[in-house]
């Protein structure tokens, strides 16, 4: 997968919003690149939670479409894809850190970074580190 593409998505719980919602990635045309990192910031309650839930999978309550492109081959509409291939993705191409109790308390912040990258040995320790 070479990038992630939205194009008007627009969560549920904001269709009532939409002509006074003011957002760089609600209702828009954006995408994301491989191998480069993102800073989503926004207030409480704008969909921050809500957008990592989308690309990731987890939710499918929008409008719009959510599009995994890869170079020389066919783009693939999230909604479209079965657990497994939810799976694949997640293992291989996509890693989020949650800001809630999804870590495990008794590891460090770092070690429970790595956890993912040991299993797929994306990135080295330097990288990691130095990020």
């Amino acid at each position: 997968m070479d990038t992630i593409r939205l194009n008007g998505v627009l969560p549920h719980v904001f269709l009532h919003r939409k002509t006074e919602l003011q957002s760089a990635v609600w209702n828009q045309q954006i995408q994301f690149g491989k191998g480069e990192c993102y800073l989503v910031e926004a207030a409480s309650g704008q969909g921050k939670s809500s957008l990592c839930s989308f690309i990731l999978g987890y939710r499918h309550d929008y409008d719009g479409k959510i599009e995994f492109c890869h170079s020389g081959g066919k783009d693939v509409d999230a909604k479209q894809l079965t657990a497994n291939q939810w799976a694949e993705i997640r293992k291989q191409h996509i890693s989020c850190l949650f800001q809630d109790l999804r870590l495990f308390p008794e590891l460090t912040a770092l070690e429970n970074v790595e956890i993912k990258n040991r299993l797929t040995g994306f990135k080295s320790r330097k990288y990691i580190m130095d990020c």
